[in-house]
């Protein structure tokens, strides 16, 4: 689904993620974060070393490291800030879900998109685990 397409995280998010990578690949250098993206890393801190991505303080800085003509899909893949900034301008929200329970203290909002989005299709991957695409509603 992101394949090719520019990915933006948060720190905690791209913490996580390099931490599977160094997992996967313990003996190879990382070069991008998920191959294939182009991968942005929003942080505050100015100092904090990114591997793999590109550092930028906030989702328009990402923006605007893409060409200005840029009109495919830009996935916000986490956390929780970046998914209720995104909300505002997404035309489509992705939303794979998981019926297990996981100690963590970070939701997707769910509660705000029932009111501003409207289910296109939804899809058992295996027993457990369901894709939804959601399409913004038409004003």
């Amino acid at each position: 689904l992101t394949d090719g397409s520019p990915c933006i995280m948060g720190r905690k998010t791209y913490d996580e993620l390099l931490a599977i990578m160094k997992v996967r690949k313990p003996d190879e250098e990382i070069v991008e974060l998920l191959p294939n993206r182009q991968c942005f890393v929003v942080t505050r801190n100015a100092e904090l070393e990114i591997v793999g991505a590109t550092k930028v303080a906030s989702i328009r800085e990402a923006r605007n490291h893409l060409p200005f003509d840029y009109v495919g899909k830009i996935f916000v893949i986490g956390g929780e800030k970046l998914f209720m900034e995104a909300l505002a301008w997404a035309s489509v929200v992705h939303i794979t879900t998981i019926n297990h329970d996981y100690e963590c203290d970070q939701f997707f909002p769910l509660n705000t998109i029932t009111t501003k989005f409207v289910v296109d299709s939804r899809q058992e991957l295996a027993p457990g685990v369901a894709y939804t695409k959601l399409d913004r509603v038409k004003p």
